[in-house]
């Protein structure tokens, strides 16, 4: 149930930030699914090493973590105009003690914002002191917006 409620977090983050790409991955982190990555990016080092760290981070010290995949690994930063197509904004956040969720997205469609973050942590608070697990994707958005338009 636990993995379930964490992949529901992914598919409703990515809905509500307009994120790219994401991860869900238990305590251990072990993957429970990603959206919109392929296996080859999954099993790619420089990939698995950021996402895994930052996924870790989180999971320790129990707060959202904001990156891109620069500051982490400065090797791979840009020598080009064309290489910043893959500069990419990284949010990490853990879901209660059950996972955590990985989102990315091209700088240049935007960041995700702390006060989106913030309101995707409170919103998470809400559903596990509530006992909500068992609300439907539908059911969570439209808790996120109430949430939302309450603060």
């Amino acid at each position: 149930m636990s993995a379930d409620f964490v992949a529901k977090i992914l598919h409703v983050t990515l809905n509500i930030t307009g994120a790219d790409r994401g991860l869900a991955v238990t305590p251990d982190l072990q993957l429970i699914e990603a959206i919109n990555l392929t296996q080859e990016t999954i099993d790619n080092p420089a990939f698995r090493t950021l996402a895994e760290d930052t996924l870790r981070q989180s999971l320790e010290a129990g707060e959202p973590v904001i990156t891109n995949n620069m500051v982490t690994n400065p090797e791979n930063a840009p020598v080009t105009n064309t290489t910043f197509s893959e500069l990419r904004a990284i949010v990490t956040f853990p879901v209660g003690k059950l996972g955590a969720v990985y989102l990315d997205q091209r700088l240049r469609y935007g960041i995700i914002d702390r006060n989106t973050l913030d309101t995707v942590i409170t919103f998470i608070e809400h559903i596990l002191d509530y006992n909500r697990q068992g609300l439907s994707e539908a059911e969570l958005i439209a808790l996120y917006r109430q949430i939302n338009a309450e603060l």
